[in-house]
């Protein structure tokens, strides 16, 4: 070989070399990073929202999961109206997909048995007390990524054979990119070796021939991999949950120094064991650790651009996965049940303080407190039966409705309530709070509301019983009817055992109900121009209104608040409107 030919080599082998020493050393500040974040966000909020698309994609999981349960879990009425994609946002200290999937399914889907909930605390508390072992197996779930991007259930189930998830041909993977015509691409690094080898025969015809070759490797490469783009994410994403997994079982003596883990770490070897082997020559198709812009991700992207090395172990691991969905799935589940954990250890540590609820036959509870409200008001109450909520526009009956729903959720999920003490039966959560028109199905918003209220009745049963907010009852009807239907719905409710939380702002249904009901208020003060409202729960019903002292305040002339106040008056003693 000539001396300009060796000097080619050296320039090519030296750079080389130096992406590899920096993608190596990029890799570490990485690590070393993500640990000092992960420390420093423990027992935090998250600050940044998640976007409609990412929830998209973290409801996934729950899709395909929810009928596994016994008991169904929240439904959309009910998620909705808590706001609970915002609390599931400022919960979320998360750092894999798996782990948020499973924080959101946890979520919407509340234990109903005493046992399950306190097996599942001593597992939070674990991670409460182990800081060292938490951190470790917080940084190997980074490790499986996922965040970004597509979510592993937009094309597991396509691996399956020759159907989709819908057993339709047209959404399988066969029906995109076939693997056996994929392994026709290690022609490609058969062309370039023989490129290269021409070099040393003849320098300038070799490197235009491995010009030649490279410009048609990647042209092809560009031509056949978008085909099989989202089913390689889909490949990537398994293999980064195997390898996390791989890290973690290989830590488990360090992170899991209790044998109440057992279970969940012997089910997670025995998924991995079934996918042994999976990952061989799986570097070439995951994105490197520090993110696809280290300088190691760099040079994979362009050996797989030259070599479709990716593209041909793609065509190898689809094979193998059609036969591994299941373990894929058990994972995916195990690794994010652990992280879910850790996210739950979290949320404990960042709330001003919480206590383990009581699960028994009274509803009472002192000082509590809205989890997403800084400087929040604390409440108590204590209830024999269910609680009528009368007061003025917004002096806090739909926060308070929020907060108790919201915490019986937690005492169901975490095992832990916003509050000095609380006690609370076993329950089915359900809402009606914020319904809207749906003008697509051309439904009234009373027609909503009345749909709405009978699902709660129609899923009552022996069983579990069912705990229900709801705020205005029948509010898009008219005076007499409301009152008339509200109070019979509200009385049929309780005498069938359903607990009820009911907003109203008719204060007749306080003495229709006084002997199915506990009457509480919140009530204001005027001081000067404004209206101001201290959101403390009281006993009874409310005796203030502010509506028509609202107009005053606002500026509207004297003759119509005069006018409306003698109305008001007149009707209170009368019965009659004049």
């Amino acid at each position: 070989m000539d001396r300009e030919s060796l000097v080619i080599l050296g320039i090519f082998a030296g750079a080389v070399l130096l992406f590899l020493v920096l993608g190596i050393k990029e890799k570490r500040r990485w690590q070393k990073s993500l640990k000092k974040r992960i420390e420093k966000e423990f027992g935090r909020f998250c600050n940044g929202n998640v976007t409609a698309d990412h929830m998209s994609r973290i409801k996934k999981y729950h899709e395909k999961h929810k009928s596994d349960a016994s008991v169904p879990g929240l439904d959309d009425i009910t998620w909705s109206d808590l706001d609970m994609d915002r609390v599931f946002s400022k919960w979320n200290v998360t750092y894999s997909a798996a782990g948020e999937e499973v924080l959101y399914h946890t979520l919407r889907t509340p234990l109903y048995d005493t046992d399950l909930i306190n097996e599942r605390d001593k597992e939070i508390r674990y991670f409460c007390e182990h800081g060292k072992e938490r951190l470790e197996l917080q940084f190997a779930s980074a490790l499986c990524g996922g965040k970004e991007g597509i979510s592993l259930y937009d094309h597991l189930d396509d691996f399956g054979g020759s159907e989709g998830t819908e057993g339709d041909p047209a959404d399988s993977v066969q029906s995109h990119a076939d693997p056996s015509s994929l392994r026709s691409h290690i022609i490609a690094p058969i062309l370039l070796a023989a490129a290269i080898a021409l070099i040393f025969v003849n320098v300038k015809i070799g490197i235009i021939s491995l010009i030649t070759v490279l410009v048609i490797n990647m042209a092809w490469y560009f031509n056949s991999r978008p085909k099989i783009l989202p089913y390689l994410e889909t490949i990537r994403r398994v293999c980064a949950e195997l390898a996390g997994c791989h890290e973690i079982l290989a830590r488990k003596d360090l992170i899991f120094k209790d044998e109440l883990f057992d279970k969940r770490v012997k089910a997670l070897e025995d998924a991995a064991s079934n996918l042994k082997g999976f990952k061989k020559g799986a570097v070439w198709v995951i994105a490197g650790d520090a993110g696809s812009a280290s300088p190691l991700a760099v040079v994979k992207d362009y050996v797989n651009m030259a070599l479709h090395i990716d593209l041909v172990i793609f065509a190898d691991m689809s094979n193998k996965l059609e036969k591994h969905i299941g373990d894929v799935d058990a994972i995916h589940t195990g690794l994010g049940y652990l992280e879910m954990l850790c996210a739950a250890a979290s949320l404990r540590d960042a709330l001003p303080y919480v206590c383990r609820p009581v699960f028994d036959d009274k509803e009472s509870a002192e000082n509590i407190y809205h989890p997403l409200i800084n400087d929040p008001v604390k409440n108590s109450y204590e209830l024999d039966k269910g609680m009528l909520l009368t007061g003025s526009n917004a002096s806090g009956k739909s926060t308070f409705l929020k907060t108790v729903a919201i915490n019986m959720i937690m005492a169901q999920t975490f095992n832990i309530a916003c509050a000095d003490s609380f006690h609370t039966g076993i329950h089915k959560i359900f809402t009606s709070m914020a319904l809207k028109d749906d003008l697509a199905a051309k439904e009234s918003y009373f027609m909503a509301e009345i749909r709405a209220m009978k699902r709660i009745i129609s899923n009552s049963d022996n069983d579990i019983k069912i705990a229900c907010f709801v705020d205005e009852v029948l509010r898009g009807t008219n005076t007499i009817e409301r009152i008339a239907a509200s109070s019979v719905i509200l009385e049929y409710m309780a005498s069938n055992g359903i607990f009820c939380i009911a907003a109203t702002h008719d204060i007749e249904l306080a003495s229709l109900l006084k002997d199915s009901y506990e009457n509480y208020h919140f009530e204001e003060s005027v001081e000067g121009d404004e209206v101001k409202f201290n959101y403390i729960l009281n006993k009874g019903k409310a005796v203030s209104r502010n509506a028509i002292r609202l107009l005053k305040v606002m500026g509207y002339e004297d003759g119509i608040v005069e006018k409306a106040t003698r109305r008001a008056e007149g009707f209170d003693k009368s019965g009659i409107w004049t």
